[in-house]
């Protein structure tokens, strides 16, 4: 999936991607590249750079060298991994972990790749608690289908204080604000499920809800709480 603008501010991105780890992937030590994912290393390494065939045709080529997200003094700030075209049409881009050379995420983590503001190539991971606490999954939508999900008309409004619940806490030595998704319940109710920059606005009808689809967002945003 495609780093959203939070993303890009949290890491100091350009552009970015990530998605879950499967258990077999972990035990497999082997990630296929999708879309925005394979998008990226292409751009950075450019095609006609990564190794078409198995990697130990041709071991110098395949090896690739990505900046580590996290590393701290005393840590490499850099690995190298295999990354290659196993077949000839170029249909697949795999990229091999490896625990001895420091990157072998576990199954149900997140990994992520993106472009620095300094155009260089990183690669991360993180479990999938951390990375949710960056506020990039789904967890409004979530809390918001768990209480409206089954109700067909109108939802009552939650008995909340005006600001919520602000709460923080520390990924990689720095602060995350958490939200609370029952402010952005709320605003979607006080709006009566209506873009309230435009009441015009066209959105689409959510099939569990039965509700218009709606996104909150922070008039302040979060990196300046």
């Amino acid at each position: 999936m495609e780093f959203k603008q939070f993303h890009k501010d949290f890491f100091n991105a350009l552009t970015g991607a990530y998605s879950s780890v499967t258990d077999r992937e972990h035990y497999d030590s082997q990630i296929t590249l999708t879309d925005n994912e394979a998008s990226i290393v292409i751009n950075h390494f450019g095609r006609e750079n990564i190794h078409i065939g198995n990697v130990n045709s041709d071991t110098e080529k395949s090896l690739k060298e990505f900046k580590l997200y996290g590393s701290q003094p005393l840590q490499m700030s850099s690995v190298k991994l295999n990354l290659v075209f196993p077949k000839p049409n170029k249909t697949e881009l795999r990229l091999y972990l490896s625990e001895k050379r420091g990157y072998k995420p576990n199954g149900g983590d997140i990994w992520f790749i993106y472009i620095d503001i300094n155009e260089e190539l990183y690669i991360g991971f993180l479990e999938e608690r951390e990375w949710n606490s960056l506020g990039q999954t789904d967890v409004e939508d979530d809390f918001y289908l768990s209480e409206i999900e089954t109700i067909n008309s109108k939802p009552t409004k939650f008995d909340i204080s005006p600001f919520g619940k602000i709460s923080q806490s520390s990924i990689s030595g720095r602060v995350i604000f958490q939200r609370d998704p029952r402010l952005a319940v709320n605003r979607f109710i006080e709006a009566d499920f209506k873009c309230e920059i435009d009441s015009f606005h066209n959105t689409f009808i959510a099939e569990k809800t039965k509700l218009p689809f709606m996104e909150a967002h922070h008039f302040i945003p979060m990196k300046f709480q």
